[in-house]
């Protein structure tokens, strides 16, 4: 075999570009097995759906405790009035007269009142900060006199105060003051400030 000098092998190469070669590409991935397609599972709606399961499994005794406390509050209170009712006269047993009904709702009425009266305290406060919130004032404050309340003097008091028809004012909260609250649950809430 000769030797193909440098011009001869540039257009040998040539040559080789210029005549078709099949593309043999598409017959290999025609002979190819099909691809399996993976399923993709969305993660997001089952994660929701989980969440929200989990939220109701936890908020199914938090019901039911509620339910059970009301229903404890009902006892009560139909107990009240049931011995209103018994002491009213009968009458043969064919449905409450006007006069049980208004004793039972005036029963309820009473039992009210005196749960309100005593979730309801006096104090004697020096304040000490007050901030204006959204619908009214958050103030705090340091107990001076307690009486027999359940709180000690010295004892620091978040109070808050929802605007209503007597609309104390940041300026009416300086010094000390005497205070009629409510208590809910760990809040305190301002009724009035007293003389």
């Amino acid at each position: 075999m000769r030797e193909l000098s440098e011009k001869e092998l540039e257009d040998e190469y040539r040559n080789l570009k210029m005549t078709d070669v099949p593309d043999m590409w598409k017959s290999i991935e025609r002979n190819l097995a099909p691809k399996k397609q993976k399923k993709v599972i969305p993660i997001r709606p089952i994660a929701s759906l989980a969440a929200v399961v989990a939220v109701v499994l936890l908020l199914v005794p938090v019901v039911r405790s509620i339910r059970q406390s009301k229903s404890g509050d009902m006892a009560y209170e139909n107990s009240a009035a049931d011995n209103s009712v018994n002491s009213a006269t009968s009458n043969d047993g064919w449905g409450e007269t006007e006069e049980q009904t208004n004793d039972q709702a005036q029963a309820e009425e009473d039992i009210e009142e005196e749960q309100e009266a005593q979730s309801q305290v006096t104090l004697m406060v020096l304040i000490q900060q007050v901030q204006e919130a959204e619908n009214g004032l958050l103030i705090l404050a340091e107990v001076t006199e307690a009486e027999d309340s359940g709180y000690q003097p010295g004892e620091q008091l978040h109070i808050s105060y929802e605007y209503d028809e007597k609309a104390y004012q940041k300026e009416d909260f300086q010094g000390t003051l005497r205070l009629r609250l409510q208590k809910e649950e760990e809040n305190l809430k301002l009724l009035e400030i007293l003389p």
